[in-house]
């Protein structure tokens, strides 16, 4: 009977020691480690902003000028040199017509009396071939004033000249009148309304270039940003690259306010809300896994596949790897540092 509980512990003892023996280097062996490796590492700000045109021209209103009619709207698209709309011609096309009027009489006049002096000199040629003195000077006459002698028709030549120079005048004024693009792009905004006075600074205003980002930001974010950042929008599921510019301070002090110009950034539309984010920091450091790094009595500290724990020094992060100083690249640790 003994014997038979001797070859029970025998076989109980010998199950248990292998099974303990053997699970021990398995769970050494196993343990998942990782190796410090240089990364780029960044530090990111996030704001929100709105996208906007790159170029603006505002073909602005003399303050109190009557408006005749515009002739586009926001989302139009316009050419260099098109319409966009016109003031109250009334008094230059009345003075257009005038002139116009004056110089048609005066030429009607001279056609008048050139044809009578015409008449004059065929008669004249008649009567001296035929000795009719007599019915010459009654001739004369009958068309007197109306003749003219070749230095009354270059002065009439000179008025018409003048009466065209007026004309060319007044029809540069009246073409004044119309306000033109003076670049080819998508109408923005429009300040103005047929048969309104313009205010001060009233106008049209027409985007043009790449699209851009208006940024603001608070100021604990917006003092981390400066003129040349990358700049990583998105929108709607759609992303794009570009770089920040003109950074400066809210005129209210309480903020900064900056224009991240992107690259190929034609899908957004004007006014649509973009997140930006801006790499204030970056560099190339040794780095490993958040989860490799533990925390011992407030020092950081990575545990290395002996079993001992070697101190470290944190630097920058990106959310998911860290700097650490201490450890060299391409050394290696347990990937799960967090026990005892």
């Amino acid at each position: 009977m003994w014997k038979r509980w001797m070859v029970y512990l025998s076989v109980a003892a010998l199950v248990c020691g292998v099974g303990y023996a053997a699970s021990l280097p398995e769970k050494q062996a196993e343990a998942p480690t990782v190796r410090a490796e240089k990364r780029l590492l960044y530090k990111e700000v996030t704001v929100m902003g709105a996208a906007a045109w790159a170029d603006t021209e505002t073909v602005a209103l003399p303050e109190g000028a009557k408006v005749k009619s515009v002739l586009v709207e926001p989302g139009d698209s316009v050419q260099a040199g098109e319409a966009l709309f016109a003031l109250d011609d009334g008094e230059a096309v009345s003075a257009l017509k005038k002139a116009k009027a004056e110089r048609e009489l005066f030429a009607a006049e001279q056609r008048s009396a050139m044809a009578k002096a015409q008449d004059q000199r065929l008669f004249e040629q008649q009567a001296m071939a035929q000795g009719a003195s007599a019915e010459l000077s009654a001739f004369n006459g009958a068309v007197s004033g109306g003749a003219q002698n070749p230095a009354d028709e270059a002065a009439a030549q000179k008025q018409l000249e003048l009466y065209d120079l007026t004309i060319a005048e007044l029809e540069e004024a009246r073409d004044r009148l119309t306000f033109r693009a003076a670049l080819s792009g998508e109408v923005v905004a429009v300040g103005v309304a047929g048969g309104s006075y313009a205010a001060a600074g009233s106008g049209v205003i027409i985007g043009s270039g790449p699209m851009e980002v208006m940024v603001s930001a608070a100021m604990n974010d917006g003092a981390k940003l400066m003129d040349g950042q990358r700049a990583y929008a998105e929108a709607d599921g759609r992303s794009w690259e570009g770089i920040l510019r003109d950074v400066k301070v809210e005129p209210d002090g309480e903020g900064y306010r900056t224009t991240a110009r992107l690259e190929g950034a034609e899908g957004l539309a004007l006014g649509e809300t973009v997140e930006v984010r801006v790499r204030v920091e970056e560099r190339e450091a040794v780095a490993l896994p958040l989860a490799a790094v533990a925390m011992d009595g407030g020092e950081a500290c990575v545990l290395l596949p002996d079993g001992s724990r070697k101190a470290v020094s944190l630097g920058l992060s990106d959310g998911a790897y860290v700097e650490v100083s201490g450890l060299a690249e391409g050394e290696r640790v347990l990937l799960e540092a967090a026990h005892d």
